[in-house]
């Protein structure tokens, strides 16, 4: 066995490199997270379009119910609970004429996902703000919810 390993290497090195190169085919747990992740992807933008239009039409009672019971919201000050969340999300949201979000980045795994979006902010007066928000979302039964929100605007 010993004679055989020099050859064998001998005989790789002297191929060309693109005849080195063989293409790994993608794996079955490899395919199986691409599609989950294409999944949590699509809900992750299905529950952003929800909080937009919500904010949009100014019902914070319709964005809390997008949050999950232990949610973390942070527009500037802490919020901690539903309850705290739609208070948070009325004041805030009282101010504002109009929001406009754009991913930028996004994962998932497991029960959990997340996604980073740039936000532009136009207030009912003074000129429009943007900066990025910071979104984590949890899988609760069939239904995924906003767990955590961070904004930072510019």
């Amino acid at each position: 066995m010993k004679h055989l390993a020099p050859v064998l290497l001998g005989f790789l090195a002297a191929a060309p490199a693109s005849a080195q190169v063989v293409p790994i085919p993608r794996s079955d747990f490899e395919e199986a997270a691409a599609q989950y992740r294409s999944y949590a992807l699509a809900e992750f933008n299905a529950v952003v379009a929800q909080w937009v239009g919500a904010i949009n039409a100014g019902s914070p009672d319709r964005a809390a119910r997008l949050y999950t019971g232990d949610a973390y919201l942070d527009l500037g000050q802490p919020a901690r609970g539903r309850e705290a969340v739609e208070h948070l999300l009325e004041s805030w949201g009282g101010d504002i004429r109009h929001i406009e979000v754009g991913l930028s980045d996004f994962d998932a795994s497991g029960n959990m996902s997340y996604g980073t979006l740039h936000i532009r902010v136009s207030p009912l007066d003074g000129r429009p703000r943007s900066g990025v928000l910071l979104l984590v979302m949890r899988k609760e039964g069939r239904t995924w919810r906003i767990r955590a929100q961070t904004l930072t605007l510019d």
